[in-house]
């Protein structure tokens, strides 16, 4: 491998941390918020609020619909990353063929 192919990998591995660091982030403020409106919806069921208590339920599904959307959205990046790396990997392959041919050749 090249140093260049090397800077390349390590380039899109870099892009796939920070992919990654971003949909965390993202869920942590989604379950933090989540943690919050589960506390504040058993707050209302002991006050015997029901018009509050399904407020909170409407907006813990609200929080799982977004949890939901951003994994379907990492699933699709990881995929088209993975799919990168795999044909990254396949031209450094056959560049490695290539240059050992090309050694035995001259």
């Amino acid at each position: 491998m090249t140093s260049q192919s090397i800077a390349e990998l390590d380039e899109i591995e870099r892009k796939l941390g920070d992919i990654q660091i971003k949909f965390d982030d993202a869920f942590q403020i989604i379950f933090k918020d989540f943690d919050n409106l589960q506390f504040n919806a058993e707050f209302a069921i002991e006050k015997d609020w029901l018009n509050v208590v399904f407020k909170y339920i409407k907006s813990l599904g609200r929080c799982l619909f977004k949890a939901k959307n951003l994994l379907s959205q990492l699933n699709k990046y990881l995929k088209r990353a993975k799919i990168q790396l795999k044909i990254k990997e396949c031209t450094l392959k056959i560049s490695g063929v290539k240059e050992r041919i090309e050694k035995r050749t001259n």
